[in-house]
């Protein structure tokens, strides 16, 4: 089998330091935030897969164990288009804008001083 990028998916990561909340609390917090993202004609044109992360702790003894340090980032945001143009379409369009602005200033949710984001090309190598 053969280990190559996909020609046909590129993705933005972030990656995100949330303080003190759980998944009830974190979906609580951006509910209505993400499905105002989804609606917008842009996003539904533009991108194949978003997926929501947040961590929950039940890895980090095993991690630990391996000498991995607990990470103080716990939360991802990946969003998957066919190109990177189409994820610059989303990320230009002024409705995203004005919603990625509001998610900036609510400090307990997203700091944009502590995230990390990068573009990727995507290897699948199991896919279930």
């Amino acid at each position: 089998m053969s280990m190559t990028f996909r020609k046909d998916r590129v993705r933005v990561v972030a990656i995100h330091t949330i303080p003190g909340t759980s998944s009830d609390n974190f979906q609580q917090q951006v509910g209505g935030t993400l499905e105002n993202f989804l609606k917008l004609p842009v996003v539904q044109k533009n991108a194949l897969k978003l997926e929501l992360s947040l961590a929950n702790g039940g890895f980090d003894q095993t991690a630990q164990a391996l000498g991995l340090q607990k990470s103080q980032l716990n939360s991802m945001v990946m969003i998957e288009a066919e190109s990177i143009d189409n994820l610059n379409e989303i990320v230009r369009d002024s409705a995203f804008q004005k919603i990625f602005q509001g998610v900036t200033q609510v400090d307990n949710v997203f700091n944009i001083n502590t995230s990390v984001v990068f573009s990727a090309d995507v290897m699948t190598c199991i896919d279930k």
